[in-house]
């Protein structure tokens, strides 16, 4: 199902305060710095680092790591002809930007992709990269592993990862991002500058069909990224790649982690708890001449309010499930052809060695379905897909903390609710041929 591309032939927790005004600009660039860390160094130095990148560097300034992702292994979990081959999948996102930074959105036919000139700057960028192939997916442990120390990289918190497949020149212009990324190097070689200061979004151009960029930017610091490079950008410090000339084309991967802001957080809770029930009547006006609205009338309406929102935040397992719901959210909506969603899927038990299988009674294993969500939220609440189900507690640490787990370790695991999970894509069941 995924279409081959040769294109070696083509091209030989909460953002940082923005600043306000000057005076906060020039502070902010006086206070931040790059760091540069190597990923050989010994373990002890490397202990140090990671504690150092919780409480110095997280959302605080960028940080470069060398050499972090074995590059050979990289080359084989993002082989550029299969993550090209995405952008002519019709149920794959994916954008073509010209030198003018131009958007075209795919899918687009094999011969247009391989007529993309090699003399003129292009990128090609892919959503949801992972959800298609799992070998990018099952990268995410080695990307956080080397900034964190925990394997597990915090999951819950994981977005995609979007793929750029680049010609010489080619990038999508300097710009800012409202979430954490970890820009890792897959093939070739891609320089990226930094401007140490926190921009808005809002400074972005907003014109349709063009990539959004900043008309100022000034790089502060700049790296020329090599193969197994990560460089982490945290929230609303504006950044450039553009990728460089060579023997290998240029491709980047892009692991970046949800970021919800408080407004929005709001007012999608408002959305989906507050309004979804009944409420009581305000009281009637309490005074007044028909004209106006009197101080004791203002003080009813917003004791009404006040009371409504917090009883509603007193509900403490509600809240739970609005944000385990909202947390395991897809990205991307369902797949609408069952023959591209199953291909997806046997991609998932191929990459674990074996076979995709409809029923639990002929699988070994079940694994992670592609682009799958699922969290734990306390004890014994499983959420998936955003769907939030009340499951044994030993259940739902165990398929929201694996990515693939033997039969026989389910077999206390409610079969109805394996089935369920599996139907919705969540889980895939897979056999391993002898």
């Amino acid at each position: 199902m995924i279409r081959a591309l040769c294109i070696a032939s083509l091209a030989a927790g909460l953002a940082p305060p923005l600043a306000t005004n000057n005076n906060r600009r020039i502070a902010a660039r006086a206070t931040l710095q790059a760091e540069e860390w190597d990923a050989t160094d010994d373990a002890a130095t490397l202990a140090k680092r990671r504690e150092a990148f919780r409480t110095e560097i997280w959302r605080k300034r960028p940080l470069l790591v060398r050499k972090a992702v074995d590059a050979e292994a990289l080359r084989a979990a993002g082989d550029v002809d299969d993550v090209a081959g995405l952008a002519c999948e019709p149920d794959v996102a994916s954008r073509l930007v010209d030198a003018a930074l131009r958007v075209t959105t795919g899918p687009f036919d094999e011969d247009r992709l391989a007529a993309l000139p090699e003399d003129e700057p292009w990128s090609l960028l892919i959503n949801d990269a992972d959800r298609c192939l799992p070998a990018l997916s099952n990268l995410w442990p080695d990307v956080l592993h080397q900034i964190w120390g925990d394997n597990g990289g915090w999951r819950w918190r994981r977005d995609d990862v979007m793929a750029s497949v680049a010609s010489e020149g080619g990038g999508v212009g300097p710009h800012v991002d409202s979430s954490d990324v970890f820009l890792l190097q897959a093939s070739g070689r891609r320089r990226w500058s930094v401007q140490l200061e926190y921009v808005d979004e809002a400074a972005q151009s907003d014109e349709a069909g063009v990539c959004r960029t900043l008309s100022h930017f000034k790089a502060d610091a700049a790296w020329v990224l090599e193969p197994g490079d990560v460089l982490y950008v945290p929230p609303f410090i504006p950044h450039e790649g553009v990728a460089l000339g060579g023997a290998e084309v240029c491709s980047t991967l892009s692991f970046g982690l949800r970021t919800y802001d408080s407004k929005q957080l709001a007012a999608r809770w408002v959305e989906d708890e507050l309004l979804g029930g009944t409420a009581a009547l305000v009281a009637a006006p309490l005074t007044g001449d028909g004209a106006t609205v009197g101080a004791d009338d203002v003080a009813v309406v917003r004791d009404a309010v006040r009371t409504a929102l917090l009883d509603a935040l007193d509900d403490d397992a509600a809240f739970a499930r609005f944000l385990g719901a909202l947390v395991t959210e897809p990205r991307a909506p369902p797949v609408a052809d069952d023959e591209d969603d199953d291909c997806w899927r046997d991609a998932v038990a191929e990459a674990a060695g074996g076979v995709r299988v409809d029923s639990f009674d002929a699988a070994d294993a079940v694994c992670r379905g592609p682009g799958a969500r699922l969290a734990r939220v306390g004890a014994t609440l499983l959420c998936a897909g955003g769907v939030c189900r009340e499951v044994p507690a030993d259940v739902a640490t165990l398929l929201a903390g694996s990515d693939e787990i033997p039969v026989e370790d389910l077999a206390a695991c409610p079969r109805g609710l394996l089935e369920e999970l599996a139907e919705a894509g969540d889980l895939v069941f897979v056999a391993f041929e002898s």
